[in-house]
Parts: C-alpha cells; sequence; structure tokens
C-alpha cells in the first residue's frame, strides 16, 4: 500500500523505499547517477563522498554487467531526513518516538504482494544475479551490507529481526557474522541444541522504517516488525516466504531465504566495519541460499560501512538512542534526554541537576542502566547546564568544569563485547572491551560554590536584542556581496 498526498507525492508513512526515493528526489534530496559505475569502488567511494559534505542521497542507474537494475544509498543519513522518514521532529525525535514506542501494533499477514513478482528457486536462486557492491579497497567479497536478516526462535515463534552483513561465497552460500551479544545468536543457539538447520531470510531494499526499527535493542520475544506499526499507526503488511514460515514485508525490493547451516562454516573478512577498521578473518556460519525472490524492476540498497562518518552509523545510533532514553526514564527520574555519539559509540545522558546532586551515585547507575542493552565503550552524564548535548564542544566544557577523576570515573573492566573492536586484545582477549562511566554533573553541595557564580555571559537584555539584531545584520552582509 502506498501512501500519496493530494498532489502524488508518496508521504509519511512512506511504505516502500522507491516510495522514500521518490519522495527525496522531489524534493532535492537525492541525485541521480547515470554514468555507468563500477562495483568494486565507485558506489562505495561516492557514498563516501557525499556523506562527508551532508549530500544528498544517490541512485544509481547504470550498473556496469547489471543492466535494469539500480542500487542506492543514503536515504537514510541525517537527522532531518531521519525524522521526516519517521513522521516526528527533528529537534524532538528520540522522545517522539521512544513516547510512540509504547504503542506497538502487530504486522498484517497478506497473501500476495510486490516483491513476489520473480521467484528463483533452486539452481535459479543465483546471487550472481544481485549487483552487490564492494565497499573496501581489501574486501575479498562483496558484502550485503543492508540485508535484514529475519530469524524465528523455533519454539515460541518470536521472530527477530536485525541488519547483518552476508559475505557472497559462491552463487548460493554466503558468510554471516553473528555476534555473540545479540539476539539472533541465541535463537541460532536454539537451533544448534535441536539439530536443526535455521531458517532465515534476509530482505534487501525494505521501506526505511522497516529499517530503523531494525536497528532498535527491545526485550527478548518482542518482534520489531510491531514497531513499525507503533511508529507509523498502521500494521505492516507482510507477506510468508516460499521456504519457511518467515514474514516479511510484502513491499520489499529482494528477499533471499535460506538455512544457517549447523556445522559447515565460511571465512569472514577482511571488512571495514563499524569499529572503524578491517575486521580479522573468523570462521562464521555458512548460508545455504534456497529461494531468491524480487521484484520485476528491482532495486538494490546499499549502506556504506567502515571510517565514519556513515549511514549505517546514523541509523543505528539514532535508534539506539531512541530505545536507550524510553528504558532510562523509565528506570530513572530526573532523566532529561540522550545523545549517541556514534561515531565513538559514546553515549551522552543528561539528567536533572536537582536529582543528580539528591541521589548518591546517580551518574553511576544511569550508566550502567545504559550498558545493560549497548556496546558502548562510555557514558557521560551531565546536567541541564549543558547547553547541547549533541555538540561535542559543549560537553567537553562540563568535563572540564565538573569532572575530577578521582572522584568521578568509573571502570568497567573486561565486558563482553562485539569482537570487531581493534583495541579489544589489549583489554585482555577479542571480545572484551573495558567501558567508563564520568560523571559531569554538579558536585553536592559543600563543594558547589563556584557554580553558584554562573556562567560567564553577555547581559541577558543584551542577548535577546541580539538576537533580534542579528538576522538584519545577516542580510546587510548579503546585501554587501559578501
Amino acid at each position: 500500500m502506498s501512501m500519496k498526498g493530494d498532489c502524488g507525492m508518496p508521504e509519511f508513512p512512506f511504505t516502500s523505499m522507491r516510495d522514500w526515493l521518490q519522495y527525496l528526489e522531489e524534493n532535492g534530496e537525492l541525485v541521480r547517477v547515470d554514468q555507468e559505475v563500477d562495483l568494486r569502488g565507485h558506489i562505495s567511494a561516492l557514498a563516501y563522498t557525499s556523506v562527508r559534505s551532508d549530500g544528498p542521497a544517490l541512485l544509481f542507474t547504470n550498473i556496469k554487467g547489471y543492466p535494469g537494475w539500480k542500487v542506492a544509498t543514503g536515504a537514510m543519513y541525517g537527522r532531518e531526513r531521519l525524522a521526516t522518514a519517521l513522521g516526528v521532529n527533528p529537534k524532538t525525535l528520540y522522545h517522539e518516538v521512544a513516547a510512540k514506542m509504547e504503542q506497538p501494533v502487530p504486522p498484517m499477514e497478506v497473501s500476495t504482494a510486490p516483491c513476489k513478482e520473480v521467484i528463483l528457486k533452486g539452481d535459479d536462486a543465483d546471487l550472481a544475479l544481485i549487483p552487490v557492491p564492494f565497499t573496501g579497497e581489501l574486501e575479498g567479497v562483496p558484502n550485503i551490507t543492508a540485508g535484514i536478516s529475519n530469524i524465528r526462535e523455533p519454539d515460541t515463534g518470536w521472530q527477530n529481526i536485525a541488519v547483518r552483513r552476508f559475505g557472497v561465497k559462491g552463487s548460493q552460500s554466503m558468510s554471516e557474522f553473528l555476534n555473540r551479544t545479540q539476539q539472533d545468536y541465541m535463537i541460532f543457539m536454539r537451533y544448534i541444541e535441536k539439530g536443526k538447520p535455521a531458517p532465515v531470510a534476509i530482505i534487501i531494499g525494505a521501506d526505511p522504517v522497516t529499517y530503523l526499527v531494525s536497528q532498535t535493542k527491545m526485550p527478548i520475544g518482542f518482534c520489531e516488525y510491531d514497531l513499525w506499526g507503533a511508529i507509523t499507526g498502521m500494521p505492516l503488511e507482510v507477506v510468508q516466504c516460499e521456504t519457511s514460515e518467515l514474514l516479511v514485508p510484502a513491499s520489499a525490493e529482494v528477499i533471499i531465504e535460506g538455512e544457517i547451516a549447523l556445522d559447515e562454516f565460511e571465512v569472514d573478512g577482511p571488512f571495514p566495519e563499524f569499529e572503524l577498521y578491517y575486521t580479522v578473518l573468523a570462521r562464521v556460519p555458512k548460508v545455504k541460499v534456497k529461494c531468491i525472490t524480487m521484484r520485476k524492476d528491482p532495486l538494490y540498497y546499499y549502506l556504506h560501512m567502515g571510517a565514519p562518518p556513515t549511514e549505517g552509523h546514523y541509523i543505528g545510533g539514532t535508534m539506539f538512542a531512541c530505545a536507550q532514553l524510553r528504558a532510562a526514564q523509565r528506570a530513572f527520574p530526573g532523566v532529561l534526554d540522550i545523545h549517541f555519539h556514534r561515531w565513538a559509540h559514546i553515549v551522552v545522558v543528561q539528567v536533572s541537576k536537582e536529582v543528580a546532586k539528591a541521589w548518591s551515585q546517580f551518574a553511576v547507575q544511569v550508566g550502567f542502566e545504559i550498558f545493560k542493552t549497548g556496546a558502548f565503550k562510555g557514558v557521560i552524564v551531565v546536567d541541564e547546564d549543558c547547553e547541547d548535548i549533541t555538540n561535542w564542544e559543549f560537553v567537553l566544557d562540563e568535563i572540564q568544569c565538573k569532572f575530577q577523576a578521582s572522584k568521578d570515573l568509573t571502570i568497567i573492566p573486561r565486558v563482553v563485547h562485539t569482537e570487531l573492536n581493534p583495541s579489544e586484545p589489549w583489554a585482555g582477549r577479542w571480545g572484551w572491551n573495558d567501558r567508563f562511566i564520568i560523571d559531569a554533573t554538579e558536585p553536592p553541595p559543600g563543594y558547589d560554590e563556584g557554580y553558584l557564580r554562573g556562567k560567564g555571559y553577555p547581559p541577558k537584555w543584551a542577548r535577546e536584542e541580539a538576537e533580534k539584531m542579528w538576522p538584519g545584520l545577516l542580510q546587510s552582509l548579503k546585501g554587501a556581496g559578501r
């Protein structure tokens, strides 16, 4: 089902990736690249270049060796773009989404779907038919970076979805990096206990909200498709796979169906992961492809990864923050706001000064709550004196003026991590990571005299008048041709 406004332009909720791309193009936020591009570097390099200039989404229409295919990227990069996709105000994105998460709406199964216009089974289900770009210079095989993995718990039927990386190893075989800290790894362990391969479905080119909810950390047993309904106010249309009971979005571009083998493995890596550096070579489970379904004129979606900033960092960080804000506000009074500095894997939490000064070790307790559901490096807790927690300069000012390492630094050594951070062996072994909590809130009474004098601002009345004068001064500068 496609949502259209009075003028025929797609509008929220955007129920397919192609509707979302049309909206971006009609609003000047997407550029078509009609020159021929090579999967071995052009697409990743142009995606890399675009995000570094806060540039537009890109739609490649001329893929070398793949006539008729299009590849899109960058459609979910940037706070304004994500807010539009989620139907919320950019300034209150986290708070609005966190509130919507309280009212989940289950998906609605349909019998027919655009994602089944073409059905390929057996030897016809050939991964070579799909234009999978390379991401990094040292990458050995192309990796599907925007594949949303679907796996179902064998006893309860709980379906978990998450963006995962799949290396294309052959016509009908892939590698899948399963991280032991994630829910899909836990589900795969249940299949191992039963001695059965795990059915899996990989979605490529879903609508933007499906991509975003797939990045949300939810409790065990909760299907992220219910969040799609919570955010849009309507059920997501899903259809059953051809080879399993897994449900996938009806409007998706491509679905790869297969099984995760119990005792067959592939070599993963090297790949430029979200932890900045290339991964080590690792033995990972093998996925055997059984079926591919797609639209007649399919679109491939590509998430650029590697050295930040990237689109992958952005969507992950945004939805982490929404879920973390919801969890922290449920656990503690006085949590005001949160920001995930996605490129540093550091969370900044803003809390009430009154609560922080009255509650012993409040910042430390908030930090431990944040660590419950994410592989973060550290948590910085500030109070409402921090003018903008999204701006490192303001955050560092709070650390400079309120933090003393002997009293306000908490270190949690050797916590299970991603197995992707190159510093992990320095913590003791791969898969370990030290974490920290910085308390940059105002010290308790008896030690807060220095803050009572206030910050060094110009007079309030003068600042208010300056704000009124400023637009006219800028306009006069433009009039002078400068």
